[in-house]
């Protein structure tokens, strides 16, 4: 048994406790302390119930996105890895140097701000597109309409994502641990 069915099971008898309305001396003051305290904890026991059902529901979902982020940050770590081994000036690189610090950006910038949608196509570079297939593969279904996958989006996406989650858990557990007092 978990800490929430212990809770539930203990408010469950104490609305038990109180007994039957057919039970409470038929004056004003004890019917109504009666439905008061009845109210009190058949609201604690639904705040107990949605707090725990919004706690299942979100804590599952963080945990992806927050390995998601992480390797965004550390691929985004490699292609400026990559890009400070290049020279710097554009003059002093070949070619095939200028091509490679080219896409090196286009994948930090899509890392950070996402892909374009250019006539209901996006695409992700090589380079990314390497680095995501060999973490997730294979199960990572890349489409034109969604080069990300199964993943969460840019990094700036997924930490907002992520806020967002964060804090409906936070108020969940706050709306428990309210109802918990």
């Amino acid at each position: 048994m978990n800490l929430n069915t212990d809770l539930l099971a203990a408010v469950a008898r104490q609305i038990a406790d109180l007994g039957d309305a057919a039970d409470v001396p038929n004056t004003a003051n004890a019917q109504a302390e009666y439905g008061r305290q009845m109210s009190i904890l058949k609201n604690r026991m639904r705040a107990i119930t949605n707090a725990t059902a919004e706690l299942d529901e979100l804590t599952p979902k963080i945990v992806p996105i927050e390995v998601w982020i992480a390797h965004l940050e550390a691929w985004r770590s490699d292609f400026l890895a990559v890009m400070d081994t290049l020279p710097s000036r554009r003059v002093d690189r070949t070619t095939e140097q200028e091509q490679q610090m080219f896409a090196l950006i286009v994948a930090v910038k899509q890392i950070d701000f996402g892909v374009e949608y250019l006539g209901g196509r996006a695409s992700i570079t090589e380079m990314l597109r390497e680095k995501i297939t060999s973490t997730y593969a294979p199960t990572w279904q890349m489409t034109d309409l969604d080069p990300w996958g199964v993943g969460f989006g840019s990094l700036a996406m997924s930490k907002q994502r992520l806020a967002d989650l964060v804090s409906r858990r936070d108020a969940a557990q706050a709306q428990l641990d309210q109802a918990t007092v």
